[in-house]
């Protein structure tokens, strides 16, 4: 920030330095005065920072903690969370887990907990998972890694009581799962099926359900509010709280999300920082506006799939933690620059409203009413409009589906929704 005396202070995890999960991977770079060993909330709080004259406050906290599963025995000596322990690896920490290890989780926590045990010489490491393949929330390609590493996925399967003797974890007691209606994620809800509890004894186990903001740090003196979920509560442009000192961003924000998400919050943070501090308007010139295109591409976009990343053999990946993806050829990389990237291509160029989502992989569309003032006209919606291949039809539903039928097409019933058909 130009011109503004900075610090930062540790608010967790003090005796390792700067421990953000990002910090492991970027080098540090300006002029900050951190201070370690002080935990906000603890050993000072929001409002002796103001007392000592900070003006403002940015908390990029992230979400260091570690979700439990709240059964039986997750104290015991061989019960690790997935966070904890790819910190601990990180920091060059031994963790000694044994030769059977069961990690528990569907995202990319619990992937990576999984590639790290193995690399690390456990002889037998499994996932097990409450939901089904297409609900795992992990990259695609994470999951492929996995299957080549030989590290198997248990799907529909909940772990509900740690088992132990003399502190120390023995088995893990589940039982099988079946998919019912969805939850409020959208997923499935998981049901336990009666009578399919069984055993897997384990040397230790690694839980990775999902990670959350530790408000320790926030004190009665706060006027900042949480989300449902647990983040802070900010203006979404200007990532000021309800206390207008205090800002935030990132995962703190967003929940578990990119560091490139992380790092633009910051930036935007950034301005907003500045100009409070200067008394000045916060959103002025921030708000985002729409602007139709004038020069409509009217050429077809090139359908060519995404150029698979080599990587390193399976094999040689569980001998280390050597980088896995090697990088495109020279030839594939000139390839992958020119074909088209699923940006779409009339409908999203036209689009006044900049709502237009296009995917020639993934079955999703949305429905939107925003050009009613064309359609009252008499006229199609732009994107109705400028279709250089027919591919989005406008008018009744019913009609519509008579026309492809009559003209030999199949509409995909389990596709469609609303007022939404998909046709083939």
């Amino acid at each position: 920030m130009a011109g503004w005396q900075l610090g930062e202070y540790e608010t967790a995890f003090p005796k390792d330095g700067a421990t953000g999960v990002a910090a492991y991977a970027i080098a540090p770079f300006g002029k900050v005065l951190v201070k370690t060993g002080v935990e906000v909330g603890k050993k000072v709080t929001v409002g002796q920072l103001r007392h000592k004259g900070f003006e403002a406050a940015f908390f990029a906290i992230g979400t260091q903690k570690c979700k439990t599963l709240d059964i039986e025995g997750e104290d015991l000596s061989g019960v690790h969370a997935g966070l904890d322990y790819l910190r601990k690896i990180n920091l060059g920490k031994t963790v000694k887990l044994g030769q059977k290890v069961a990690v528990i989780g569907g995202g990319n926590v619990a992937v990576d907990a999984a590639h790290a045990a193995r690399r690390l010489g456990t002889a037998e490491v499994f996932v097990l998972y409450r939901r089904g393949l297409e609900e795992m929330p992990a990259k695609a390609e994470e999951l492929e890694e996995l299957k080549e590493e030989g590290i198997p996925i248990h799907f529909l399967t909940q772990p509900v009581r740690f088992v132990g003797a003399k502190g120390k974890l023995k088995a893990i007691e589940c039982v099988k799962m079946r998919l019912g209606k969805p939850d409020a994620s959208g997923r499935p809800r998981p049901v336990p099926v009666r009578g399919s509890e069984f055993t897997i004894e384990v040397d230790a186990a690694i839980t990775a359900l999902d990670e959350e903001a530790d408000w320790a740090c926030l004190t009665p003196e706060c006027a900042c509010e949480l989300t449902k979920w647990g983040g802070m509560q900010v203006d979404p442009v200007t990532f000021q709280s309800h206390d207008p000192d205090v800002f935030a961003g990132g995962d703190a924000v967003r929940g578990p999300s990119t560091v490139i998400e992380a790092i633009a919050d910051g930036k935007q943070a950034d301005i907003s920082i500045d100009r409070f501090l200067n008394g000045e308007d916060l959103h002025s010139g921030r708000g985002q506006g729409w602007v139709t295109v004038q020069e409509v591409q009217k050429t077809k976009f090139d359908p060519a799939k995404r150029a698979a990343m080599p990587r390193l053999p399976a094999k040689k990946r569980l001998e280390g933690f050597d980088e896995v993806q090697l990088g495109l050829s020279e030839t594939a990389a000139a390839k992958e620059g020119q074909r088209c990237l699923g940006c779409g291509t009339a409908c999203i160029q036209a689009c006044p409203y900049g709502v237009i989502q296009f995917s020639p992989e993934a079955a999703k569309t949305h429905k939107c009413d925003l050009c009613a003032t064309r359609v009252y006209a008499g006229d199609k919606p732009v994107c109705a409009e400028v279709c250089l291949t027919d591919a989005i039809a406008f008018g009744e539903v019913d009609l519509l589906r008579e026309n492809a039928e009559a003209d030999g097409l199949e509409v995909v019933d389990e596709l469609s929704r609303e007022s939404i058909l998909y046709v083939l």
